[in-house]
């Protein structure tokens, strides 16, 4: 009796308050704790060092480059971390496979070995994929090392944008053409990149998946979806459809309600 007292009571049009007031609250309360999130679990913004300590890339470096993402809107041409405008590629995702590319060219190309061994191939992929995931970052001193076979991708990465933006006739060449021609402003703009890649491949400490949760997909790179990704992914369609089941239901009811209001309210002839 009080189930249907309380649901007759919040299908009246009359207590729109209270349903407004709890989707408001669990709303609020889903938007703070994704805000939360977003700040204590961000990625660190590192200095990227070679084997002899040598500077590749400092966190000034990549937040010189964000301020350039940011100066020419890029965001209207493509997408970070998948967020952004269609019209473009997604530059993590773009910069992730490249350097995934050029790490296991790195390989093939130093290596003894002539590559007729498929087996011998298959260890390159999965060393490129091991190498990408491990997580070399020291928090006490903000730095993370890169192997040779990184600094070697790194090197074609930094071509590949300089190209990119400043030869309107190479391969993926960026539109409009002449965009972006200072050469420091696009190495800056590569340092900031590739961090984003460096953030979408590396796994999260203590965990078997990226900052990103292993996004983009990247077979290449070793980024193939979590348990976690597809467990979420499902139960995340099924609330939708059975949240969307209950709207339906619950609206049903109150059709019924409101006949039989008016039903009873009905002069008698």
């Amino acid at each position: 009796m009080f189930k249907k007292n309380l649901v007759e009571y919040l299908l009246n049009p009359k207590n729109w308050w209270l349903p407004l007031l709890i989707i408001f609250v669990i709303s609020m309360g889903g938007v703070t704790l994704i805000g939360v999130h977003t700040y204590t679990e961000a990625p660190p913004i590192p200095n990227f060092e070679s084997t002899q300590k040598k500077k590749i890339y400092s966190k000034n470096d990549i937040l010189d480059g964000q301020a350039i993402f940011l100066k020419y809107a890029l965001m209207e041409y493509g997408s970070m971390f998948g967020d952004g405008a269609n019209r473009g590629p997604d530059f993590t995702a773009e910069a992730l496979h490249l350097i995934a590319a050029e790490m296991k060219n790195y390989y093939t190309t130093n290596s003894p070995n002539n590559l007729t061994d498929s087996f011998f191939k298959y260890g390159i992929t999965e060393k490129v994929k091991y190498e990408i995931k491990k997580n070399n970052y020291q928090e006490i001193t903000n730095s993370v090392e890169l192997n040779k076979a990184q600094e070697f991708a790194i090197i074609k990465l930094e071509n590949y944008y300089l190209e990119k933006f400043t030869n309107p006739m190479s391969k993926g060449a960026f539109k409009p053409a002449g965009y972006i021609t200072d050469s420091v402003e696009i190495k800056s703009l590569t340092a900031f990149i590739f961090w984003g890649s460096w953030v979408c491949g590396v796994e999260r400490p203590g965990e078997n998946y990226s900052y990103t949760h292993n996004w983009p997909y990247d077979k290449e790179a070793g980024n193939t979806p979590s348990a976690a990704i597809i467990l979420w992914s499902i139960l995340g369609s099924l609330g939708l459809i059975i949240g969307l089941g209950l709207v339906l239901y619950y609206y049903g009811k109150l059709e019924k309600i409101e006949d039989e209001t008016f039903t009873k309210k009905a002069p008698n002839f």
